[in-house]
């Protein structure tokens, strides 16, 4: 919210959203992860700067949330178990990108985002 105090007031008084936050968490972690490989580029640095998108992972994610939400999570969860993929699985794409030693400098690629191990372009 910008320096206005109206506007800021007018923000703080909208309800709470949680999915429409977790979204734009995850928004404002993509513009970081561009703008910081654009800085870091512009000043001559070698150090990557990727995003990775794991895919959907069955996580305890929702243990936290409203126990209605919990409820149905624990009832639609062995159906979840056919699509998702497990944390392990989650992870690899995080770990390609961290170890994969074609990607340990920001020569080849830099400000990506990555899904399913490969460079996606961000729509």
């Amino acid at each position: 919210v910008g320096g206005d105090e109206k506007e800021k007031e007018a923000y703080l008084q909208k309800p709470y959203e949680l999915f429409r936050a977790y979204g734009q968490s995850k928004l404002a972690n993509l513009h970081f992860t561009t703008e910081l490989a654009r800085r870091l580029k512009k000043k001559g640095s070698r150090i990557p700067v990727n995003q990775i998108h794991p895919g959907e992972v069955l996580t305890e994610v929702m243990r936290d949330m409203h126990p209605i939400l919990v409820k149905l999570y624990n009832i639609f969860q062995p159906v979840a178990y056919g699509f998702l993929k497990s944390a392990p699985q989650g992870a690899f794409c995080s770990l390609h990108v961290a170890t994969d030693p074609s990607l340990a400098t920001s020569e080849k690629t830099n400000g990506a985002h990555f899904v399913r191990c490969a460079p996606a372009p961000l729509s």
